[in-house]
């Protein structure tokens, strides 16, 4: 018996980890009592990592579709066969015609190269779950502050915090990852005051000090309402008159948010919004956080820019007790600052009114592209998009009209199924890695993990995949020549790493991580004329069309669940003594009123389509609200969204929550 320490990469957080192991067999898994960030803190997903690595559905051997069939190959038979495909289609249609679909587990993986290959390629056709969930946050960093690469998270040691539609209890994360979030919110409302903006009473609501629940999708009413009185009375004009340009234009803009009109557009009453706007008075300094509660709807780039309008109208942006904004361990962009730059691009030929942003295409015109035969071969390297993306059905009839589906992955999901290339992965245990999105924790981190377990099988990294393919195809995308079989994870962490001043070496001697000083104050200097731009155009002219939620009827929201990641450990067999149940949650009036019973199958229906899916009568949810959790296989809420109407125009972002719902008993009538 062997004990190993590691860290788990299933989301950002990266919790330390302690992984016992008998000889090829992974025994169990527990926090790192002596790691710098987390403390021995793991929930449900890290402790899984022993059930996942011996998952019975993982990929042990290439496959190729033969005759509608999956059958076993070698890596040079199925390799050579996909890089012919790509060869033709690269001299026939040229290389947009060449896709890439990073998820996930491809973000947290340092080793993951896909976006080098797609550039020596010479492809812009990348997709990535950045633009399935979060694309308001970056958009609204740099409209402000010309970087899309700093993400806000509220200071640890706030008094005075507000987290809207974020449930860090479940979720532990969106633009930043919080390690023991219990902990973290108790100190918040034990300090001082704790506010949580959700519709339904989630788990994070349960520990603030004070829940508003607003009507899904109208958090920036609330938002706008405490900017136009805090301009009237208790504004930072000191910091506003240093740090910021456009406030004229930015109280024109919120000049409509009277607590009359809150009121009516929220359904929070006045009393509430009065005692919410006092709180801010007495703390004068706020942290703020958003969460996918918000960047799911339809005001999504709004409610974002309010929520940093706050932060600076109050003098809390990049100061201590306020908001706080991580320049990274290895990233360093303290030091290297930005300058001015165009982070869009030309839209997708299929719909060029959806701009490309940050040498990325949103996922939400996949399926058009596909269809139109703009898109002839896709590569997918860790993501599940039949599970991850709007218009199932639609997508799923997309994948057959491809001339190739590959798909690199530890497990057999709903998107290897279409697959004609299925290419068994490497998992988290089985290769060394680093933090390389080091600005989504809590403060500037660095760990180096060497893999765990050796792989068996023919499994593979995905660098290794990613060079064979580039050789095939006749270019490198290895440092320094190195042909794949001559390359290690270590290799390729190394000269990552080496473009940012850090070392491999350094990182490697602090066995149990390394953090850096966390300051405020550093953002100023970079700032485009050292201002914060409160007032950008193209969100002024969104904020003047958005349209408020509907009242009647019922309202979908979506959410996660404590035991999975968004696609990833989507099933029951990874998670021991799982807690999460599939369902559709309702209100208990409502589910009265419709004749619903708990666990009773029930169909819910949008214009866009319909689920089958269990019934959980659950108080925490408002009347005329339903909730259901995202990354089911079976119950894929993705049946209900579209990738053609509510997408966000300046970020492609697919609208997710706040659509209109019924739902019926089974056997019920229309």
């Amino acid at each position: 018996m062997e004990e190993k320490v590691s860290f788990c990469r299933f989301c950002g957080v990266m919790c330390g980890i302690r992984v016992e192991v008998d000889q090829d067999t992974v025994v169990g898994v527990r926090g790192d009592g002596d790691h710098v960030l987390t403390h021995g803190y793991t929930c449900p997903k890290g402790r899984s990592l022993g059930a996942f690595h011996h998952h019975p559905l993982r990929l042990n051997h290439p496959q190729l579709r033969i005759e509608g069939k999956h059958e076993q190959v070698t890596w040079q038979e199925s390799l050579d066969d996909l890089a012919r495909t790509m060869d033709r289609v690269v001299s026939r249609e040229g290389p947009d015609a060449i896709g890439i679909y990073l998820g996930t587990p491809a973000l947290v993986d340092s080793t993951n190269i896909g976006r080098t290959f797609m550039q020596k390629l010479g492809s812009r056709s990348v997709y990535a779950t950045t633009t399935v969930d979060l694309p308001a946050m970056p958009l609204v960093a740099e409209l402000l502050a010309g970087n899309p690469y700093i993400g806000p998270q509220p200071d640890l040691n706030a008094a005075m915090t507000i987290l809207i539609g974020w449930n860090p209890v479940v979720s532990h994360g969106h633009a930043f990852f919080m390690p023991s979030p219990r902990s973290v919110l108790k100190g918040w409302a034990q300090r001082g005051e704790l506010w949580v903006v959700d519709p339904r009473r989630t788990e994070t609501a349960s520990l603030a000090t004070h829940h508003v629940a607003p009507r899904p999708g109208s958090d920036y009413a609330v938002l706008g309402f405490l900017i136009r009185e805090l301009l009237r009375d208790g504004a930072d004009w000191e910091f506003i008159e240093n740090f910021t340009s456009g406030i004229d234009q930015l109280a024109d803009v919120v000049a409509q948010f009277t607590s009359d009109h809150v009121a009516e557009v929220t359904g929070v009453s006045v009393a509430v919004l009065d005692d919410l706007l006092a709180s801010v008075r007495r703390a004068g300094r706020i942290a703020i956080h958003t969460g996918t509660g918000v960047t799911f709807n339809r005001s999504a780039n709004v409610t974002v820019w309010f929520a940093w309008a706050l932060g600076a109208v109050t003098g809390s942006l990049d100061r201590q007790g306020g908001i706080y904004f991580n320049p990274g361990y290895a990233m360093q962009i303290d030091k290297f600052g930005w300058g001015p730059r165009e982070h869009s691009a030309p839209g997708a030929a299929s719909r060029p009114e959806l701009p490309g942003r940050l040498g990325e295409l949103p996922c939400a015109v996949l399926s058009d592209e596909i269809e139109s035969g703009n898109l002839r071969v896709l590569l997918v390297t860790g993501g599940n998009p039949v599970i991850a993306l709007p218009d199932t059905e639609r997508l799923i009839s997309a994948f057959g009209r491809l001339e190739a589906l590959a798909v690199a992955d530890v497990i057999t999901t709903g998107t290897t199924e279409h697959a004609t290339h299925v290419f068994p992965a490497v998992g988290q245990l089985e290769r060394a890695d680093i933090p390389l999105l080091d600005v989504l924790t809590t403060t500037p981190f660095s760990q180096y993990t060497p893999a765990v377990m050796k792989p068996v099988a023919e499994r593979r990294p995905s660098w290794w995949i990613l060079a064979q393919l580039a050789t095939r195809l006749g270019f490198d995308i290895l440092p320094g020549g190195l042909s794949p079989d001559e390359c290690t994870d270590e290799d390729v962490i190394a000269a990552t790493l080496a473009a940012t001043g850090r070392s491999l070496d350094e990182i490697r001697q602090h066995k149990h991580g390394i953090v850096g000083e966390r300051r405020f104050g550093w953002v100023d200097k970079w700032l485009p004329d050292g201002r914060w731009q409160l007032a950008p155009e193209k969100l002024v002219s969104q904020a003047a069309s958005v349209i408020p939620p509907d009242r009647d009827g019922l309202i979908l929201i979506t959410g996660r669940q404590l035991s999975k990641i968004n696609s990833q450990l989507a099933d029951d067999l990874s998670v021991r003594n799982r807690k999460d149940t599939a369902g559709v949650r309702l209100n208990p009036g409502d589910a009265q009123g419709l004749d619903i019973s708990h666990e009773q199958l029930v169909t819910v229906a949008s214009k866009n389509g319909s689920v089958r899916i269990p019934a959980l009568v659950d108080a925490a949810v408002p009347s005329g609200v339903v909730m259901i959790p995202s990354g089911y296989e079976n119950y894929n809420v993705g049946r209900l969204t579209s990738a053609t109407e509510g997408v966000d125009p300046l970020t492609g972002m697919i609208e997710q929550s706040g659509i209109a719902v019924t739902v019926r008993p089974e056997g019920g009538n229309d």
